[in-house]
């Protein structure tokens, strides 16, 4: 996917007091109507939108969406149809958008009446609803994954072949069938194989780098630091429930630092699924030249209850934690 170009000598432009947006409004930094179990759905979707609202200068979307919409004309032309095929609309659509930009689909097409003036918070609830059971980025296919599931991988040594009387049959591939259990000589097959299978799983030690080993993995960036991956992994049940979780501990651990930039977000605990929005709040309303005791204040009053934030390190905190996490974004240094 081309990469948005960065303004020149200025990475941090969110930090920027003289920021090309409109006047500051509440909406920007205060989103408590999303602080219900029943909107946490809308919290990544939100997180998203308003970090690309931080993008200067704003004027490159309107330039992304008319290259968008050419691109989508030159797709659909007869002209091209030898080179991919004939496309679908929504196919073209896709394909052009990852050729403009990095600014997801979604905010390219289906909210352009919305983004970027207008915060999340302010958008018609049933305009957001249509995001509720939207997939984020493509569609994570599982091609060839059940079958690795059935029978060792084919590029796999040492596995033995599944016994004869125990095989079925599949297009392209076969599988293990439970025995019978009043037919003795299908009981001593399929427990000589499980044996060998454990075997062969125990002296490869695979288990040492996954919780079994990897036949398949897809990892796909659906989001600036969101990933979403599907993993096909043996897992030796041999093995004690100790070593399981230890190998995949290790594992997750390994594979977390590969994920340059990840934004992890705790599903299960509001208070922290939220502190991104809440601490990208505290950036915009430090940005406008407020200090730390009148922001405190002017959330106060706007809120009714409680400030944002208490204190002038909690605000200066918060500010360092929404540049870092912008950076991871948009992927500056």
């Amino acid at each position: 996917m081309k990469k948005p170009q960065k303004r020149k000598n200025m990475q941090h432009w969110w930090l920027d007091s003289k920021t090309d947006c409109q006047p500051l409004q509440n909406a920007d930094w205060d989103f408590r109507p999303l602080w219900n179990d029943k909107e946490s759905w809308q919290l990544r979707w939100a997180w998203e939108y308003e970090c690309w609202r931080e993008w200067q200068p704003r004027s490159d979307f309107q330039l992304w969406r008319i290259e968008w919409r050419k691109n989508i004309k030159l797709l659909l032309s007869p002209s091209q149809d030898w080179i991919r095929g004939r496309l679908t609309n929504t196919e073209a659509e896709q394909i052009a958008c990852s050729q403009v930009s990095s600014l997801p689909l979604w905010l390219l097409r289906d909210f352009s009446d919305c983004f970027p003036e207008i915060p999340w918070t302010k958008i018609p609830i049933e305009k957001r609803q249509t995001l509720k059971l939207a997939k984020r980025g493509k569609p994570l296919s599982l091609e060839s994954s059940f079958l690795a599931l059935k029978e060792p991988h084919p590029n796999t040594k040492g596995f033995p072949l599944i016994p004869e009387k125990l095989r079925v049959q599949h297009p392209g591939y076969h599988s293990l069938r439970q025995p019978d259990p009043q037919n003795a000589e299908e009981m001593t097959l399929y427990a000589e194989y499980r044996a060998k299978i454990a075997d062969v799983v125990h002296r490869g030690q695979g288990w040492l780098e996954a919780p079994g080993f990897c036949c398949n993995k897809m990892i796909h960036k659906i989001a600036p630091g969101v990933f979403a991956g599907v993993y096909v992994i043996r897992i030796p049940w041999h093995r004690i429930d100790d070593d399981i979780n230890t190998a995949f501990a290790a594992w997750l651990q390994k594979k977390s630092r590969e994920l340059k930039g990840r934004i992890k977000f705790k599903l299960t605990g509001r208070m922290k699924s939220f502190e991104p929005l809440n601490q990208l709040g505290a950036l915009r309303l430090l940005r406008t030249g407020r200090t730390a005791p009148e922001a405190e204040v002017h959330t106060k009053e706007v809120r009714g209850d409680t400030p944002l934030y208490r204190g002038k390190e909690s605000w200066s905190r918060a500010k360092r934690k929404a540049d870092s996490l912008l950076t991871a974004f948009f992927g500056t240094d």
